[in-house]
C-alpha cells in the first residue's frame, strides 16, 4: 500500500482507500471545529499536514461524503422542527390579542416560505424535464 509520511507527523498519509486513525479522527474535528487549524490541533497534526491531506483524493472523497452525511442529517431534523415552527407562526399570526406587528412578521414568514416552497417545486420541475430532453 503506497503512504507518504510528513516530516512532522508519525502517521502515513494513505493514498488508497484506507484513511488512518488520525485522518479519520480529522474529518471529525473537521466537522465540529470553528475552523481547520483548530481541528488540526485537536487531532495532533500539523496545519500542513491537512492541507496536503486535503489534497489527496482519498481523504478528500471521504471528507465531502462525511460533510454530505452531516448536512443530510440536520435537514432532517429541520424539517422536523419545521412543524413546530409553523405552528409557532400560526399561533402568533392569529393571535388576535397579540401585537399587530409580530401578527404581520408571522404572517410574512409564512407568506415567505409557502413562495419559496412554490420556486422550488417549480425549479424541480423544470429541472427533471431539462434531463429528460437530454436522455
Amino acid at each position: 500500500m503506497p503512504t507518504a509520511t510528513n516530516c512532522n507527523d508519525s502517521e502515513p498519509l494513505e493514498t488508497d482507500e484506507e484513511l488512518t486513525a488520525k485522518q479519520t479522527a480529522l474529518i471529525e474535528a473537521l466537522l465540529t471545529e470553528p475552523t481547520q487549524e483548530q481541528a488540526a490541533e485537536k487531532v495532533g497534526i500539523h496545519r500542513s499536514t491537512l492541507h496536503r491531506w486535503l489534497k489527496t483524493e482519498s481523504f478528500a472523497m471521504r471528507y465531502k461524503d462525511a460533510q454530505r452525511n452531516l448536512f443530510t442529517h440536520t435537514m432532517g431534523r429541520l424539517q422536523g422542527a419545521a412543524g413546530d415552527a409553523l405552528g409557532t407562526l400560526r399561533e402568533v399570526m392569529s393571535d388576535t390579542n397579540g401585537p399587530t406587528a409580530a401578527r404581520v412578521t408571522a404572517a410574512k414568514a409564512v407568506l415567505e416560505f409557502a413562495r419559496y416552497h412554490v420556486q422550488t417545486a417549480d425549479l424541480e420541475e423544470r429541472l427533471l424535464a431539462l434531463e429528460e430532453r437530454t436522455k
